[in-house]
Parts: C-alpha cells; sequence; structure tokens
C-alpha cells in the first residue's frame, strides 16, 4: 500500500510539473558524468530525476524492508521458543500444584493422627473406652 501510494505522488507531482512547463521550450545542456547531453528538455530532465529518485527510494525501502523482515523472524523463532518453555514450565507447575494438594491432604490426615494420639496420651483410661481409642489400640 505504501507503494501504491507514493507512486501516486509521484505521478501526480509529474503531471503538475508537465502541466506547469508543457509551453516552456527552454532546453538544458546536461553534463552526466563525463558525457553530456545538450538541448535537452526541461521537462524530460525533470521526468529523469523523478523515475531516478523513485528508484533510489524504493531500493532503500525494500532494503529496509528485507532488515526488518529478517529482525521480524529472528524475533517470531525467539518467540515460539520461549512459548515452549512455558508451556514446560506451566505443565511442571501444574503437576507440582497436584503434587502439593495431595501433601496437603496427607499433612492434614497425620496431623489429625497427631491430635488423636496426644489426647490418647492425655487420658488413657478415657481413650481405651471410646471407639476411636479402641480402633488406636487394634492398629
Amino acid at each position: 500500500m505504501n507503494y501504491a501510494k507514493r507512486i501516486f505522488q509521484l505521478l501526480l507531482l509529474f503531471v503538475i510539473i508537465w502541466v506547469t512547463v508543457q509551453n516552456y521550450e527552454a532546453k538544458a545542456n546536461l553534463k552526466i558524468f563525463n558525457k553530456e547531453i545538450v538541448d535537452a528538455s526541461v521537462i524530460i530532465v525533470i521526468f529523469f530525476a523523478l523515475i531516478v529518485g523513485g528508484l533510489v527510494s524504493a531500493f532503500f525501502s525494500a532494503l529496509k524492508e528485507f532488515k526488518n523482515s529478517k529482525e521480524h523472524k529472528s524475533v517470531l523463532k525467539e518467540l515460539k521458543l520461549t512459548n515452549k518453555d512455558l508451556e514446560i514450565k506451566t505443565k511442571d507447575l501444574v503437576i507440582a500444584v497436584s503434587d502439593l494438594e495431595k501433601l496437603k491432604v496427607e499433612n492434614n490426615s497425620f496431623s489429625n493422627e497427631i491430635k488423636t494420639l496426644k489426647e490418647v496420651m492425655k487420658y488413657p483410661n478415657k481413650a481405651i473406652n471410646t471407639d476411636e481409642g479402641k480402633k488406636l489400640i487394634d492398629y
């Protein structure tokens, strides 16, 4: 889209210049490097200057686009690697959370058993007569 916009702008500029100097009959002597062009029309000189300017601009713009696309590819590759690492770490985290939940359940059951054992140690006669005390003795 950017190239089409620039081409349209150059064509519009060329049309404006063409209309401005269409009746102008001035001639110019051009010297390009060591070659001399005698009696060249001003409109032709302007036209070729526009074309050369457009080509130089297009060259540097394409060079910049190439550099940006190369950089974009490297950033995209790095992003994919980072995404894979994050997925692996997320899976590990989910596994760790599930293991932690299991440990919490085991910890709760062990703490209940410890509380029961402490009660048995405090009141040994009372614990023997209750259902839980009988279960502990059978255990």
